[in-house]
């Protein structure tokens, strides 16, 4: 059976708490503690095991902790840590990435490798480890969010309530078949958790090279004065409003339409290989088909009129 268990270094003396709190944590990893605080380092954990899953619930003064070289007897080598973060900032750094954590967010990272917490105020936390045989089903999802905050919302958010509640409501009456069923549940919503995020990463994906089909269409068919909004949802086969999503971060097809033969113009303009070209000829060799617009759009790209910039960049050149 698996009971509830609660720590505290608080209100020990300054001197011994950070090691005190460094070897109670070395039994599952090693690690080196520095108080960041000029009152010592105060902490709080709640930590209850279900199943292979172990849960925690820490409320810490300001202090850094960092991992120390892998050790025989260490424990943590095949676990993830997931962090929600509940209140206060902590700064994570693993390998080459650094993250900052903040209330409402929630990250993971492997406690194998060398990491580095730093929380300059107080913080509270709650963490999941998850052991490798648990996470085999979902460790490439695990991999490309490592590292990555994000928002706890929708399942993720169920599941920080019911760590919490876990913690807070269960004590050690309970029997060992419950805490096996709870540790099942526990798990089962884990994997939807992260389910729900390799969804949105497929989708990412999926729109990423959309998106780059898309502009790959572009540049080859921009010079097309008929090219339009219309013309690429066509060529794409999808809706005009799919692709108003697909760039509304950005900026509208239009746009992109526009800015690419408004920077080819640019280009051509200041290289002497287009010298013996009008302004007029260059200007409707890439899509446009109005002088005065094509004045007008390229003064509010270049800051210049089409002839003032090809005089700039002529002496520019010389």
């Amino acid at each position: 059976m698996a009971a509830s268990k609660h720590f505290s270094i608080s209100g020990l003396p300054q001197t011994e708490a950070a090691e005190i709190w460094a070897n109670h944590w070395r039994a599952l990893v090693p690690l080196r503690v520095r108080s960041l605080g000029e009152t010592g380092l105060r902490a709080d954990l709640h930590t209850r095991n279900l199943s292979s899953l172990g849960f925690g619930r820490i409320a810490v003064s300001a202090h850094q902790i960092e991992r120390e070289r892998a050790a025989p007897h260490d424990k943590a080598g095949d676990l993830l840590k997931l962090v929600v973060q509940i209140s206060g900032q902590t700064i994570v750094e693993q390998g080459a990435q650094q993250a900052i954590l903040r209330p409402g967010q929630w990250l993971m990272y492997d406690m194998a490798r060398f990491y580095r917490l730093t929380n300059e105020g107080p913080t509270e936390q709650c963490a999941i480890m998850i052991p490798r045989n648990a996470y085999a089903g979902f460790a490439d999802t695990a991999r490309r969010i490592a590292m990555q905050p994000r928002p706890v919302s929708g399942v993720f958010k169920l599941l920080q309530r019911c760590t919490q509640g876990m913690l807070d409501d269960l004590d050690e009456g309970e029997n060992a078949v419950l805490d096996d069923d709870l540790g099942a549940t526990m798990m089962d919503l884990l994997r939807l958790a992260l389910g729900t995020c390799y969804d949105a990463l497929e989708r990412s994906s999926m729109q990423d090279t959309m998106r780059e089909r898309v502009l790959a269409y572009i540049r080859h068919n921009y010079r097309d004065p008929d090219l339009s909004l219309d013309g690429v949802a066509q060529a794409m086969r999808c809706t005009k409003r799919y692709l108003h999503k697909l760039f509304c971060a950005d900026q509208t097809i239009s746009e992109c339409i526009w800015a690419m033969r408004v920077r080819r113009c640019g280009d051509e303009l200041a290289s002497p290989a287009y010298a013996a070209r009008s302004i007029t000829e260059i200007a409707f060799a890439n899509g446009f088909s109005n002088s005065a617009h094509f004045s007008r759009v390229f003064k509010a790209h270049f800051g210049a009129s089409p002839r003032a910039y090809r005089a700039a960049q002529a002496i520019h050149a010389s």
